[in-house]
């Protein structure tokens, strides 16, 4: 798996960083905009953004990605000192999949990742089985069987 760390100081992000062994590659960016740019060329399988973050913030950054075609699908966790609810649901809000509160827990931030990994996994392989059962008719029925209103045909 990949991951990119947005704009967390360098203590959260080695933190951060041991909470799942299992990340091969670990890709940093001190601003929002250069985490943007860093998702859409590496397409990560998780992305951990803090809210607080120069040129363009947690909550934008998260925004511009599930707004993109190319970034939507991957898995977002906010991190954030912001603790008070309305603070959590404007973060949920801006499409961000969790919201972790700072200080964390490294056993519970590395269940949230491995959780939204593995959903994220299940979906794909779902969404290829059912595209793989769904076959073009391929000339069996022409399109205007379709189109038709059998009753109109007939006059009712």
């Amino acid at each position: 798996y990949a991951k990119i760390m947005d704009g967390m100081n360098p203590r959260n992000c080695a933190v951060a960083g041991s909470a799942l062994d299992t990340i091969k590659d670990i890709i940093e960016a001190t601003n929002g905009k250069e985490g943007f740019q860093k998702a859409l060329e590496n397409v990560p399988d998780l992305i951990i953004c803090d809210i607080m973050m120069p040129v363009l913030d947690g909550l934008e950054l998260t925004k511009q990605l599930k707004e993109d075609i190319h970034t939507s699908h991957i898995p977002i966790i906010l991190l954030s000192a912001k603790a008070l609810e309305n603070s959590i649901i404007e973060g949920l809000e801006s499409g961000a999949d969790d919201y972790v509160t700072k200080p964390f827990n490294q056993e519970i931030l590395k269940i949230r990742m491995e959780h939204l990994i593995h959903l994220r996994n299940r979906m794909q392989i779902k969404r290829r089985k059912i595209l793989s059962f769904q076959q073009p008719l391929g000339g069996i029925f022409s399109d205007s069987c379709f189109c038709r209103n059998p009753r109109r045909q007939r006059g009712v």
